[in-house]
């Protein structure tokens, strides 16, 4: 399970940075503060980097493949805290809204007043509750 846990952040962490956009820095005012991006290498620079390179001669070991043969994510063990349905997250979840801190899951409290672990809402104490 934690190994899964860890892959799944891994994955989710992966298609953001796939999808990462540079923020725009036009009309900014103070452009010198302004984010520039990375420097483009050059392919000469790109080709030198290349051809310094260890060549492996070995055979490649198998790469472990996160992803089952159905190819369905590794988040399909997610469980939702309003369903309890596997496979989805409650962010994503269709059945009719139940209460449950939407921090910790903790069944029939609202966020605002769980005091099950220090970041949920009801907590002004800073202590776990039992």
């Amino acid at each position: 399970d934690e190994l899964e846990m860890a892959l799944s952040e891994l994955e989710i962490w992966t298609k953001r940075a796939q999808t990462y956009r540079e923020p725009p820095s036009r009309g900014m005012l103070e452009p010198d503060l302004s984010f520039t991006g990375k420097k483009k290498a050059s392919s000469v620079q790109r080709s030198a980097a290349i051809e310094s390179f260890p060549v492996v001669t070995s055979t490649p070991s198998p790469v472990y493949d996160p992803l089952p043969v159905s190819g369905t994510p590794i988040r399909r063990r997610y469980v939702c805290w309003n369903c309890k349905n596997i496979g989805h997250t409650y962010h994503t979840c269709k059945a009719a809204l139940t209460i449950f801190c939407q921090n910790c899951g903790k069944n029939g409290v609202p966020t605002k007043e769980c005091t099950r672990y220090p970041k949920c809402g009801g907590n002004s104490t800073g202590e776990k509750s039992t």
